[in-house]
């Protein structure tokens, strides 16, 4: 596994010597010594590296922990890219992995009998995937797909579960995560039940712009459709309107947000909570 971070342990310290050929003790001492500059020196140059890892992860999560929290565990990680409508995990699949999304942007949704899709939340930057298992929750409850190409970091889901359970701050975080994930399901499930679809379509958007960074969206009226619930002749209908009122561009794809504030004008109150709840917006 070609992992982010290489350890150079560097110079050993001037004490550390060996001061009497047949002196077991002094050999002891010696080897003692030895073994904590060792370990000094490893985590300093992890919680270096953690530094340096923050200033080019877009993670927010990861950036949120403290650089000794998060050197823990940069040596278990890997940076991958994760291709577009790739299945990350799928109902009853054991989560071996657990991705920190940086580019990349992640759904769950459920298949209904009738074959309809419905996502119950989207994931990117701000948070992480998988998280379940770290609470004992070995297997997937939801279908998980790329919605948007990118990179990811990703790390093994056992190694992060031990990590998790000895507590202190990254258990912290990562519960406080939870905690705003459940609150994203919460109201997507409002959003689903009592919206319109043309008020859930720019909430959708708008959720996916905040993540993607950009306000080109590479997305064909048919994933949107899937995400959404509904069926792609109400997706064309509402792209048609909202594009005469030049609040959205597109072409085969893409779709372009021309004008953000109107958009937010024709979404329903469930963006701006999503939104407050990603992002810890008070």
């Amino acid at each position: 596994m070609n992992n982010i971070l290489t350890i150079n342990n560097g110079l050993m310290p001037k004490d550390v010597g060996v001061k009497s050929a047949g002196g077991g003790k002094s050999l002891q001492n010696t080897a003692e010594k030895i073994r904590r500059w060792v370990a000094d020196s490893r985590q300093q140059k992890l919680a270096e590296a953690a530094s340096q890892l923050k200033r080019f992860t877009a993670n927010q999560l990861l950036e949120s922990l403290s650089n000794n929290e998060l050197a823990k565990l940069l040596p278990f990680m890997e940076r991958v890219e994760l291709t577009g409508d790739e299945y990350v995990y799928q109902p009853d699949d054991e989560i071996e992995f657990i991705y920190f999304p940086e580019t990349a942007v992640l759904s769950e949704f459920q298949i209904l009998e009738d074959g309809r899709t419905v996502e119950i939340a989207m994931t990117g930057h701000e948070g992480v995937t998988g998280i379940s298992a770290v609470f004992n929750g070995q297997q997937a409850l939801n279908w998980t797909q790329v919605s948007v190409a990118g990179t990811a970091l990703k790390i093994n889901t056992q190694l992060l579960r031990e990590e998790f359970q000895r507590g202190g701050a990254l258990q912290a975080v990562f519960l406080d995560y939870i905690n705003n994930y459940i609150g994203q399901i919460s109201q997507r499930v409002i959003c689903n039940s009592y919206h319109t679809v043309e008020q859930r379509f720019c909430s959708w958007l708008l959720m996916l712009q905040d993540r993607k960074k950009s306000s080109k969206v590479p997305m064909t009226q048919e994933q949107i459709a899937r995400f959404l619930g509904v069926h792609r002749p109400s997706v064309t209908q509402i792209a048609q309107t909202l594009r005469r009122k030049k609040i959205i561009n597109y072409i085969r794809g893409k779709i372009s947000i021309v004008d953000r504030k109107k958009l937010e004008n024709s979404a329903c109150e469930c963006y701006e909570g999503i939104h407050k709840i990603a992002w810890n917006v008070m």
